[in-house]
């Protein structure tokens, strides 16, 4: 097999842990057909259930140090897809930068792809074996080029909210050596009551950094104002550089830096406009989605399952409220007034199925959406009884981030 090949084998590793709990995902994987799963009576479950013993078996013995490569990257494999925990929980936990994450994740996965083929005797096994070899040369990043590494941030970073404000704060330490180098001069005026907005927060804090330091270098000796703004709906960040233009908007580098803040912002959820004009060639603004924060009720009597959801929903544009007694759920919802309800089906005394007739037809809770969130294969049942979507049990952060942002839009 070829080089090829074998990197094509790791990219359908990578998409099926990223789908690991998604069951229509991973019966649309090319794996199946590798391992031998097409005919299994659940192949979907049958592939989760391999990648996860596989996973385990690169568990070290607890003899070796936590330190070491190989528990740091086990660690990486379960945390992130077998627990299904955001990057930055993880790179807290292990105590690395998201950038250090991402590049350790990606050497993971291809350990995993590695034992994968060796235990499939998949024919290019060798080859990765030599791959992973002590005196190896690193291997090219499989984000390497801009598009695959958007991608892949779209995939593994979900959407948060965050203080614009605090953000822009941030970068302004980072550019300071090159702005200092230029004399050039940072004003921020923010607006206040600014709300928080939903963004990916890495792009956006790079895309921040990215337009700061291209003003800067349009002004040398000059001043960067930035404001910060409400206007209806969304957050705006104007950057306008105030002095002698010194770059035209025809240079390629500053057109390109240009263009990469803009994908930078558009994968965080937001747009940005620019106007060049003779004294300034960049006059910039994004407009982020401002995310006033709405309230998410989980009623499920496993107490499990309301943590999980609460970690799911920590750091994203909802508030968690859980309660593990069903004979409260009209009365909560009524005094919550949630924008979505998720509901478990098998509970003592009143059932889903119940609890959700009573929510569609009370005044009050008629016409707020509920999710089903169950292990029974009933999602037919769940809409044809007024669910507004279906999750099936386990489910994953995103894909109950990506179900409430589509009734959110509805």
């Amino acid at each position: 097999m070829t080089g090829d090949a074998y990197s094509a084998f790791v990219q359908e590793v990578r998409q099926a842990l990223q789908g690991l709990y998604d069951p229509i995902e991973l019966r649309h994987s090319p794996l199946l057909a590798r391992f031998g799963l097409e005919r299994a009576p659940n192949p979907g479950l049958a592939l989760q259930e391999t990648l996860i013993r596989a996973i385990q078996a690169l568990k070290p013995p607890a003899t070796v140090p936590p330190h070491t490569a190989a528990q740091r990257l086990f660690r990486i494999l379960q945390y992130r897809y077998v627990e299904q925990s955001p990057q930055k929980e993880v790179a807290n936990d292990l105590a690395l930068s998201i950038r250090q994450l991402r590049r350790l994740e990606n050497e993971a996965i291809a350990l995993l792809a590695d034992s994968l083929a060796q235990r499939y005797g998949l024919a290019f096994a060798e080859e990765v074996g030599r791959a992973h070899g002590e005196d190896a040369e690193e291997a090219p990043s499989p984000v390497a080029d801009r598009e695959t590494e958007f991608d892949w941030l779209r995939r593994s970073l979900p959407i948060e909210t965050a203080d614009v404000e605090q953000l822009v704060q941030g970068v302004l330490p980072t550019a300071e050596p090159v702005l200092s180098a230029l004399g050039v001069a940072v004003q921020l005026r923010a607006s206040a009551n600014l709300p928080p907005v939903a963004c990916r927060v890495t792009p956006l804090r790079q895309a921040l950094l990215n337009l700061v330091l291209a003003a800067g270098r349009t002004v040398p000796s000059g001043k960067v104002e930035i404001a910060l703004a409400s206007v209806g709906k969304q957050v705006e960040v104007t950057l306008r550089p105030v002095g002698l233009s010194a770059v035209s908007a025809t240079n390629d580098v500053y057109r390109e830096s240009i263009e990469i803040a803009r994908q930078l912002v558009e994968l965080s959820d937001g747009a940005m406009t620019v106007q060049a004009n003779a004294d300034a060639p960049l006059a910039v603004t994004l407009s982020l989605r401002s995310a006033a924060q709405r309230t998410v009720l989980v009623i499920d009597d496993n107490a499990d399952a309301l943590q999980l959801a609460a970690r799911f929903l920590s750091g994203s544009p909802y508030v968690f409220v859980g309660s593990q007694d069903p004979e409260e759920g009209v009365a909560l919802a009524v005094k919550t007034t949630p924008c979505a309800i998720v509901l478990d089906v098998m509970m003592p005394g009143i059932d889903g199925w119940e609890l959700l007739g009573r929510l569609r037809t009370h005044p009050v809770t008629a016409h707020i959406p509920v999710i089903v969130a169950t292990i029974l294969p009933q999602e037919q049942l769940a809409l044809a009884l007024g669910a507004a979507a279906f999750l099936r049990k386990p489910f994953n952060r995103e894909t109950l981030l990506a179900t409430l942002a589509k009734l959110a839009h509805a």
